[in-house]
């Protein structure tokens, strides 16, 4: 799994706007898996964008949006994706290279989920969780071996 360093790295994919796509939420429809119009009709309690109706009231298929720059899928929305680091509040001072503290409350969730509003899709927001869910998943990363 990513680092939480490394997650928002990809996800952000060169960007420095709320979301990899700019900063109007209204745009999350083409590219993440929120809670939209299509949900709220299996799950009237929900908040959702009102501006969004995918067709997916849970999981959607992987692929189905608009990647981001850097051509990475679903880094935003369908499930939280855990991440290696423990959650734990951020150092005072900016930090390189940031590896997260070494025992936390739980795994560090980031990227939001089908069940969550635009808002708690963007590249910064993170959450934690100390147990499995429905709506989490993981990506596998794989570090290239230098050239020898």
């Amino acid at each position: 799994m990513p680092t939480e360093a490394e997650w928002e790295y990809a996800a952000r994919a060169g960007t420095t706007t709320a979301f990899s796509f700019g900063n109007d939420f209204n745009d999350a429809c083409q590219f993440a898996n929120g809670a939209d119009n299509s949900a709220k009709q299996k799950e009237p309690s929900w908040t959702v964008n009102e501006a969004c109706d995918d067709g997916f009231a849970y999981l959607s298929p992987v692929g189905h949006y608009k990647p981001n720059p850097w051509g990475l899928f679903d880094m935003h929305g369908n499930v939280l994706e855990w991440v290696w680091d423990q959650y734990g509040t951020y150092p005072d001072q900016p930090v390189a290279d940031y590896a997260g503290p070494s025992d936390g409350l739980g795994r560090v969730l980031r990227g939001g989920s089908f069940r969550v509003v635009p808002g708690w899709l963007r590249s910064s927001v993170r959450d934690w969780v100390g147990r499995a869910d429905v709506v989490i998943g993981f990506r596998c990363i794989r570090v290239l071996a230098p050239a020898p």
